[in-house]
């Protein structure tokens, strides 16, 4: 039986039942500009679309599109290789208002149920977000300067930009000589908390996402074409009200699904490792909502990250990673008629009765799909709209379920490098030198205390004191306590000993005692402790 060619439905493939106008066009490597898709003209030289779409999405996921041709003869057979330029235009007019654009990942050949060949393109917004892996360092670095620095030296063709939710959006400059950031508008309310990371060969956009996360940032990248400029467009995590566009039941939605709470999506205890300096010491640290147990129960969510080096780092992962995980709202797939004028992150009007929909939701995500229809789909959020809650994918590729050294199920825990700038211990007749804690030269004996409490979110019954220690400590002595230090009790240095604390506190500390027997016998020394506890 003969092969049927796709060529004799091309002409009706494309007119849409609404009045939206689309194109698409795809940009070879020798600059040849090849119109597959154009609903204003309906020329049948310029449609070749089966069907195609675009996806983006606030912080989540980078932007990408799908493009299945009619591959007639072979038009478009080896006519692309990956890395040439798509963009979509979509408007009510003339559609001339571009509204994506990426690159090309991959491209496919196949034939269709009805015989006809096709040619389906594959490809993202920025592909190198995801493809080229960095490392770095942030310490004490506000979001401003931490994303200004990781696109400066790894992306520099993209800049920082911020939207407040007006009419006007500030864009920052990165300048490296003085290791500094100047926005060309107003860039009030953009967060100030400070960021600590430590990276090494992670993906560009995980970076990113962390950093938003713990800032209280959402984001995507866009291309703003009255400058011809790519950009990171990051905006509060609350999102930003678009009063232009609104879904509604009887006006323009077409379907909706699965609206509502899904607590499986929900974790209320969450316990995070840190980098595992040696066998023996952990950065540890557990944060639970006790509302949302009370609620459901224990829902536990173990993750380890070895580039997370400071117990600061370890506090903002675990602050971020139960915000994303206990703050679930309701959520749903909106499937509606051409909504060309939305962005991710925006705040929009929905009402759909019977269904709980009602009041303001965010767009999470949106998927534009061009066929006989133009229809939008849209996802809304999944994350309650609160500064607070810090987005983080819930299974991170780069986070590796742990395994760990904690035998005894510690919950939490307080690790100490003696190279850290301020030093967080008090030293009386010891020292702090090329990382490592010893005694002071012409001493036999010293103290060195943790200089602040922690405070635990509860009473404190038992700890384990780990450390990272030369093989002259044996007289040394190891103090804990859980009330601030009003009593010491002494700790066993017996292997994988767990001490049981006689008094009632969530104050913790400890001190370590040094002593050598002469000034010219060795000093004990030590490059890292942590107290575990319970």
């Amino acid at each position: 039986m003969a092969v049927k060619s796709l060529k004799s439905e091309e002409s009706r493939v494309f007119m849409l039942g609404e009045q939206v106008k689309c194109k698409i066009i795809i940009t070879d490597d020798d600059g040849v500009a090849y119109t597959v898709m154009d609903s204003y003209s309906g020329s049948l030289l310029d449609n070749f679309t089966l069907n195609a779409s675009v996806t983006k999405s606030a912080t989540d996921k980078l932007g990408s599109f799908i493009i299945n041709l009619a591959n007639y003869e072979g038009k478009f057979y080896n006519v692309f290789d990956g890395g040439e330029q798509v963009i979509f235009y979509a408007d009510t007019n003339a559609a001339s208002t571009e509204i994506f654009r990426g690159r090309i990942d991959n491209v496919a050949y196949g034939v269709s149920m009805n015989g006809g060949f096709v040619a389906t393109i594959t490809g993202r917004d920025y592909p190198q977000f995801t493809d080229k892996t960095i490392t770095g360092t942030d310490k004490a670095s506000t979001p401003a300067l931490a994303l200004s620095r990781l696109l400066y030296n790894n992306y520099p063709i993209i800049k920082l930009a911020y939207n407040r939710g007006t009419t006007s959006v500030s864009t920052a400059t990165y300048t490296a000589a003085s290791d500094t950031v100047a926005w060309d508008g107003s860039s009030s309310g953009y967060p100030t908390t400070l960021i600590n990371l430590s990276y090494q060969d992670k993906k560009g956009w995980s970076i990113i996402k962390e950093i938003c996360n713990i800032a209280g940032l959402d984001c995507h990248v866009q291309y703003n074409t009255d400058d011809s400029q790519l950009y990171l467009y990051t905006f509060p995590i609350a999102g930003i009200t678009n009063e232009e566009a609104s879904i509604a039941f009887g006006v323009n939605l077409i379907s909706l699904s699965d609206y509502g709470i899904d607590n499986n999506d929900i974790y209320n205890k969450v316990k995070i490792y840190g980098n595992q300096e040696s066998d023996n010491i952990l950065l540890l640290k557990t944060e639970e909502d006790t509302t949302s147990q009370s609620n459901l129960w224990s829902k536990d969510l173990i993750l380890s990250n070895a580039d997370i080096l400071t117990m600061t780092g370890l506090q903002q992962k675990a602050n971020s990673e139960l915000s994303l995980n206990t703050n679930i709202t309701a959520n749903g797939r909106f499937n509606v008629v051409a909504m060309t004028n939305i962005s991710p992150g925006d705040i929009i009007s929905c009402s759909v009765p019977y269904c709980g929909v009602y009041g303001t939701h965010k767009i999470q995500e949106y998927s534009h799909k061009f066929g006989n229809m133009f229809t939008t789909t849209v996802q809304t959020t999944r994350k309650a709209q609160k500064v607070v809650d810090l987005f983080v994918e819930k299974l991170n590729p780069d986070d590796l379920e742990a395994g760990g050294n904690n035998i005894n199920a510690m919950v939490d825990g307080y690790t100490v490098f003696f190279d850290e700038d301020p030093s967080v211990m008090t030293h009386n007749g010891t020292q702090e030198t090329g990382g490592i804690l010893r005694l002071e030269s012409g001493k036999t004996y010293g103290i060195a205390s943790l200089t602040d409490n922690v405070t635990a979110n509860y009473n404190v019954g038992s700890c384990e004191f780990r450390r990272f220690e030369n093989y002259s400590t044996d007289e040394d002595i190891f103090e804990v306590s859980n009330d601030g230090g009003t009593n010491w009790e002494v700790y066993s240095t017996a292997s994988g000993n767990v001490h049981s604390f006689t008094t009632i506190g969530d104050q913790i500390t400890f001190r370590m005692k040094l002593k050598r027997d002469t000034t010219s016998a060795t000093s004990p020394a030590y490059e890292s402790v942590c107290l575990l506890y319970k």
